[in-house]
């Protein structure tokens, strides 16, 4: 462009186009300028928008004097401070500084021109509680002036996620090192990555020789394809549980249940397994088995016996009877072998039903001290003199409620399991003991009272513990056993609400441990005993309800015979209908439990409703636990369990109808027995 000297020399039009250019230029330094300045603008809208929205603490501090010249509203929320108790005032008038040392080491950072990176400090808040924060510094200009920027990032948060992390951390190592279950982790080809103390154990292996063993080798060979193709699902994303076999090092074969997730690790995806000792739920569920199939045989046993009882009342009363008429006569013997075969029938029926617990039950405080103090005697004629006898009581009371009689039968049976155990000879020991235990169901503890008896014989092979309470499952030879002893004893304990327990192995004798509940009564006194066979007539009047017709016709047949007057009922509707017409009061009620239409327990209770102070005598081959808790107890009643002889039967009656006279009510005392001759 031409100088001023030389546009005066120009032409006009030549001036003209000189001025246009010189206009161009300032339009375009004035278009540049504002340019400049909205891009200032733009970048200084875009600081104050990041200074204020940032969620870190910023701070500007002038290093003349080191005052505050603005904050932003992340310091005011983590600080505490409002901008406008900031600004003007320094970081050492607000307190922020927690250690000094972290000042110092910013202040010397600052002297040198240097910046400061994320320093770890710790801050003080307005309202006196502390917070971590990364700091980083730098200098820089503003308005012609250094300036300090520093930022604080709260950490707090951080640190405790961190924290969190490391707590959660150490609870899964704990878990994984202190499970009681095998845990494992293995990657997609099925090796092992991690394992835990608990899968070593299940292994039979050391740490290092587990996870240098490929798994499959840890399954018996049948089982392989399967766990395979399990794997294959887990790895597929599915969660799968499987039942299978771990092999250890010395052979044995253990179940175990394994459920198998697949999980991220340091995003690498694996199979998480966890597999847990099943054998315990196993032995359960084949103990199950075995109780329900020990339950279809009780039910079947007792409907038999039930049926045989009243065949065998018929066969027991029958040949008492021509007994007597034959006394003294050649044909005597015989029919004393049809009393014993008949007698050895009853015994068996009687097992059958304490078996399939389904026989009646006279329950009293027992102390089973006392019991076994009474029958030592008696087991001393048991057992051969081969075989000592040591009693170990408890100081403290042992007493249960339950039948006497029956758990005599339990000890007897015993005694007598264990004698086969010794015929060489040896020692028998029996101790009882009070325990607090827990009940077998997992109910909560109770106090127990345990009668043990222990052998020194040759004890048991462990294959036939599983079948020792099985009815006529016996290791003895034929001559020797029928297999009903121990099912006996475990039906009478089952019925008395205990159970029983057995330690045993070959060589090294057995235990035989009878849990009963322990009972805060005080034992029953004995019993006086009733008068003898010639006091067992009499004239009362009686009726006899049984809807089995040989039986009642045995029955009213031996009552007629001794005296009796007897009103004959086919069933309890029929008794209580006789009853109910206005005939003459009965002495007594002679009848059996269960009945078409009308039981036993229900006549008694109705007659006596009819006739107050009658006695009561209950018949029965077996009875349902819902029937037998419903009898009533006390003077006045009796229980006669089938099959019985008709002595058994008279002296019975005799027995109820003599007991408590004058309480029951004087109406129907019994009268004196007709004159023999």
């Amino acid at each position: 462009m031409p100088g001023p000297e030389e546009e005066g020399q120009l032409g006009p039009a030549a001036r003209v186009r000189s001025l246009e250019a010189r206009v161009r230029e300032l339009e375009e330094a004035a278009a540049e300028h504002e340019r400049i300045r909205e891009a200032l603008q733009l970048s200084e809208q875009r600081f104050r928008l990041a200074f204020q929205t940032s969620p870190d603490a910023i701070c500007i501090t002038r290093i003349a004097d080191g005052m505050m010249v603005d904050v932003n509203e992340g310091f005011a929320r983590s600080m505490g401070f409002s901008r406008e108790e900031a600004v003007g005032r320094t970081t050492l008038e607000l307190g922020l500084w927690v250690d000094p040392t972290t000042r110092a080491i910013m202040a010397d950072t600052v002297r040198r021109g240097g910046m400061i990176e994320n320093l770890e400090a710790r801050f003080r808040r307005k309202d006196g509680r502390t917070l971590w924060g990364l700091f980083s510094a730098r200098l820089i200009q503003l308005e012609g002036e250094p300036h300090l920027l520093s930022v604080a990032r709260d950490v707090d948060e951080l640190r405790q996620s961190q924290a969190a992390l490391r707590r959660s951390e150490a609870k899964f190592k704990a878990l994984f090192e202190h499970a009681s279950d095998a845990i494992t982790l293995r990657d997609m080809q099925m090796r092992f990555v991690d394992v835990n103390p608990a899968a070593c154990a299940a292994a039979g292996r050391s740490r290092d020789e587990l996870l240098a063993t490929p798994p499959l080798e840890l399954v018996p060979p049948d089982e392989r394809a399967h766990v395979e193709a399990t794997f294959r699902r887990a790895v597929a994303g599915e969660h799968p549980v499987i039942e299978v076999s771990i092999r250890r090092t010395d052979g044995t074969v253990v179940p175990h249940e394994s459920s198998l997730q697949r999980i991220e690790v340091d995003g690498e995806p694996m199979i998480l397994a966890v597999a847990r000792d099943i054998s315990a739920r196993k032995r359960l569920e084949r103990q199950l088995v075995e109780a329900q199939k020990l339950e279809a045989i009780a039910r079947l046993a007792s409907g038999i016996a039930h049926d045989f009882n009243n065949l065998l009342t018929v066969i027991r009363g029958c040949a008492s009877i021509v007994a007597e008429r034959v006394a003294h006569t050649p044909e005597a013997e015989e029919v004393e072998q049809i009393q014993r075969a008949a007698d050895r029938a009853a015994d068996l029926t009687r097992q059958l039903l304490a078996f399939a617990r389904r026989q009646l039950l006279v329950p009293e405080d027992v102390s089973l001290n006392a019991l076994i103090e009474n029958l030592e005697r008696m087991l001393r004629r048991l057992l051969p003199e081969s075989i000592e006898i040591v009693t170990e009581l408890s100081a403290d009371p042992a007493t249960v409620r339950a039948d006497p009689g029956q758990l005599e039968q339990v000890l007897a049976n015993l005694a007598v399991n264990a004698r086969d155990a010794m015929e060489s000879g040896g020692r028998l020991i029996v101790r009882t003991r009070n325990v607090t235990r827990p009940r077998p169901d997992g109910g909560g503890a109770l106090p127990f009272v345990c009668l043990g008896v222990s052998d020194t014989g040759v004890g048991i092979e462990p294959a036939a513990l599983d079948h020792l309470f099985e009815p006529f499952f016996t290791t003895k030879d034929k001559d020797k056993g029928t297999g009903l002893g121990l099912s006996t004893v475990h039906g009478i304990v089952a019925q008395s609400g205990g159970f029983v327990e057995v330690e045993s192995a070959p060589g090294q004798g057995s235990t035989f441990r009878v849990w009963l509940p322990a009972s805060v009564g005080e034992p029953a006194a004995e019993r006086p005993e009733l008068p003898g066979v010639g006091r067992y007539d009499g004239t009362e009047r009686v009726l006899v309800a049984e809807d089995e017709g040989s039986v009642r016709t045995l029955v009213c047949t031996t009552l007629r015979r001794r005296g009796y007057d007897v009103v004959e009922a086919r069933d309890g509707e029929e008794a209580v209908r006789l009853a109910a017409s206005g005939i003459e009061p009965c002495a007594a009620l002679v009848t059996d439990i269960v009945m078409p239409r009308r039981s036993g327990p229900d006549v008694a209770q109705a007659m006596r409703t009819l006739w107050p102070g009658l006695r009561v005598v209950f018949m029965s081959g077996y009875a349902d636990e819902s029937v037998v808790s419903s009898l009533p107890t006390g003077p006045g009643f009796a229980f006669l369990q089938k099959a019985f002889r008709p002595n058994e039967l008279l002296r019975t009656l005799r027995g109820v109808l003599d007991e408590g006279v004058g309480r029951a009510g004087e109406a129907h005392a019994p009268r004196p027995p007709p004159p023999r001759g």
